[in-house]
């Protein structure tokens, strides 16, 4: 009986693995400084990570509905491309904030609305 409890904790353990191993680090890390659980780092490491978040969930749902699209990152890629050089017209003063919104607005949709109207 004691044999059997052990080989369900161990497949319990392997089939949650990385969450086990996301725990650890977690702790770990909060041992090792205990400023990491401060609200500031948790709302930094959310805020970082929100763009990737978004481009993630559009990618699943994506998936989810049978459209197999897996272009969203070189869609960001272009749109980093084409939107830096703007940022740094803005600090030279050369061009307005809303110009270069724009070409960050319109690089994404320029490329997605031609492929969305042929695949409908």
């Amino acid at each position: 009986m004691n044999l059997h409890v052990f080989f369900k904790v161990k497949d319990y353990l392997m089939n949650r693995a990385i969450f086990v191993v996301l725990v650890l680090l977690v702790i770990g890390i909060a041992i090792a400084d205990p400023n990491f659980l401060a609200f500031s780092t948790l709302r930094d490491i959310l805020q970082q990570s929100s763009t990737r978040a978004i481009i993630a969930l559009g990618a699943a749902f994506i998936l989810i509905t049978g459209g197999v699209d897996l272009s969203a990152g070189r869609v960001v890629g272009l749109t980093a491309v084409i939107s830096h050089p703007c940022c740094n017209w803005i600090r030279m003063r050369t061009v307005s904030f809303r110009i270069c919104r724009s070409f960050r607005f319109g690089c994404p949709l320029s490329s997605g609305l031609p492929r969305v109207s042929l695949s409908v």
